[in-house]
C-alpha cells in the first residue's frame, strides 16, 4: 500500500516550523531585521542632494528640503539628459523609418 497525499510536505498550504526556520536560516524567505544607527539619518536642515547644511532652502510640497543652487543644478541636468535622451530616440525612429 502506497504513502497517504497528505503526508508529503508539498500538500501543505503553509510552511512548518522546521521549515520556516531552515529557510530563513539560509536569508531565502521572511524579513531581515535592520536597525539603522544615527550615521544614516541626516540632520533636519541638511540638503537632500549636497548632504550639507542648506544654504536659501527650497521646500517642496512633499517636504523635502535643498538648497536652491543644488535643486535649480540638479533641474537643469535632468533637463540635459532628457533633451539628450529625446534626441536619441528621434534619430532612431528616424532611422527605423528609413528602412
Amino acid at each position: 500500500m502506497g504513502k497517504k497525499h497528505s503526508r508529503n510536505n508539498t500538500a501543505r498550504s503553509f510552511f512548518t516550523y522546521e521549515e520556516r526556520r531552515r529557510i530563513k536560516k539560509d536569508r531565502q524567505w521572511g524579513t531581515e531585521e535592520t536597525h539603522f544607527g544615527a550615521d544614516f539619518q541626516k540632520p533636519f536642515a541638511d540638503c537632500g542632494l549636497c548632504l550639507q547644511q542648506a544654504v536659501s532652502p527650497q521646500i517642496t510640497e512633499h517636504g523635502h528640503l535643498f538648497c536652491k543652487s543644488c535643486i535649480l543644478e540638479y533641474l537643469l541636468t535632468q533637463k540635459q539628459q532628457i533633451k539628450a535622451q529625446k534626441a536619441k530616440f528621434d534619430a532612431l525612429e528616424a532611422w527605423s523609418a528609413s528602412l
